[in-house]
């Protein structure tokens, strides 16, 4: 049974937060107001990973669409963290020409209008002042 999500979107998006100890990795498309270039944002999009073994990204991808990896991309992966990996695992962020990835256990993908301080990683949530 496959949990691949099809995902894509024109907003940029940037590496936000990364939590070592727990595995939590949270992509961000951050609301903002609207400049001559780019229309208003009123959510947020967060792509949030748990269970995170490795990532391979730039820390802003502008536009991104979630693509299934190849059976070369899921070993070459196996190789770097040292197991054998299940392409359920590998999630791939397409943005223009080229491929990034994310090897994880899960992902979700979640539209909300929190503060730029505000984070589903909720372990850090309570050190922050309030």
């Amino acid at each position: 049974m496959s949990t691949f999500s099809p995902f894509s979107s024109s907003r940029a998006f940037q590496v936000w937060e990364y939590q070592v100890s727990h595995g939590h990795l949270l992509i961000r498309s951050p609301r903002s107001p609207g400049t001559l270039d780019e229309p208003k944002q009123t959510t947020n999009v967060d792509l949030h990973f748990w269970g995170v073994d490795y990532f391979e990204l730039p820390g802003i991808l502008s536009g991104i669409e979630i693509v299934m990896p190849t059976r070369e991309e899921v070993e070459r992966l196996g190789v770097v963290v040292e197991k054998q990996l299940q392409p359920v695992k590998v999630v791939v962020l397409r943005s223009g020409n080229q491929r990034f990835f994310v090897v994880a256990d899960g992902f979700t993908v979640e539209e909300n209008q929190w503060d730029i301080f505000e984070s589903p990683i909720q372990f850090r949530s309570h050190f922050r002042a309030k």
